[in-house]
């Protein structure tokens, strides 16, 4: 009799134990422009893959959506760093052949499977974010069973704001049109939308029918001029551009999110040890 209490006892907590996920997304722009513009701003995009893969792989995380990783040789490395605990690899989007044009710059690197939903290149842009190819990337990751949907941006930081409201108004599409009951959505990048403007902030939310949550721990903005090595307009105000937006679409299961602004450093230059210009996003649920 008490083994049979006990084979149930333990199929008890096996369950228990299957139903939860603890997720680690990131969401990080790691300035990695083209290896050619190294002349003009000195980010030495290829001396940085290491650093910024070792800490990733260090840090337990899930999936990253990258921003700005528009160098195919960095890109190619990138993948050769992490492809043993990242195998699946979406991206980047909105691909151009012109040597002319970049492409949007988003990557997702997961260790879970996924699969590439749409992808699209918004209609407008303003002075040199017209040179890449910027857009929405939305993909789905199988996550022991759970399917979610992430969707990748990275919005224009030039310009005025009626050119955002017209690229909110893209994703917004993308996440409508894909959207499905009991599925939820996390919307990520660097949205170029300041958490302070509090029009464009809560048409953001408005928009996507998604809510945001408090940062914890004592870094609360992703882009500070002022406290970080690789920024080279130091009179910038510190700004919150960088989120993880949650849709629950129904989706019931899902428990208390932490999200936390990670700062990665390493020396890797004489004067830098922050590894890019802006510091990552990290969001913590369970699924």
């Amino acid at each position: 009799m008490k083994y049979i209490f006990f084979f149930f006892f333990f199929l008890f907590f096996a369950n228990l134990s299957a139903k939860d996920t603890k997720l680690r997304i990131l969401s990080w722009n790691i300035k990695m422009l083209p290896r050619q513009f190294n002349i003009a701003i000195k980010h030495y995009p290829l001396k940085r893959v290491k650093f910024i893969t070792e800490k990733i792989l260090s840090d337990s995380i899930d999936i990253v959506c990258f921003q700005e990783l528009f160098d195919k040789k960095v890109n190619k490395r990138m993948k050769a760093e992490l492809s043993k605990q990242f195998p699946y690899v979406i991206g980047p989007a909105n691909n151009n052949k012109s040597i002319f044009r970049l492409n949007s710059g988003v990557i997702f690197y997961s260790r879970y499977p996924i699969r590439e939903i749409e992808s699209v290149a918004f209609s407008d842009c303003q002075e040199e974010d017209c040179v890449a190819k910027k857009g929405v990337l939305l993909v789905e990751a199988n996550v022991n069973g759970k399917i979610i949907q992430l969707l990748g941006t990275h919005m224009n930081a030039a310009g005025g704001e009626d050119v955002k409201v017209k690229q909110l108004k893209q994703i917004r599409s993308l996440i409508e049109k894909h959207s499905k009951s009991g599925i939820p959505q996390f919307i990520c990048g660097d949205f170029n939308i300041k958490k302070t403007n509090k029009r464009l902030y809560q048409l953001m939310l408005d928009f996507f029918k998604a809510s945001d949550g408090p940062i914890s721990g004592e870094l609360q903005n992703t882009f500070d001029p002022t406290n970080n090595d690789m920024c080279e307009k130091e009179k910038e105000e510190a700004q919150l551009i960088d989120f993880i937006f949650f849709r629950a679409n129904e989706y019931k299961e899902s428990r208390a999110s932490i999200r936390k602004i990670i700062r990665y450093r390493k020396s890797w230059g004489k004067k830098n040890q922050d590894l890019s210009d802006h510091f990552a996003l990290l969001m913590e649920v369970v699924l």
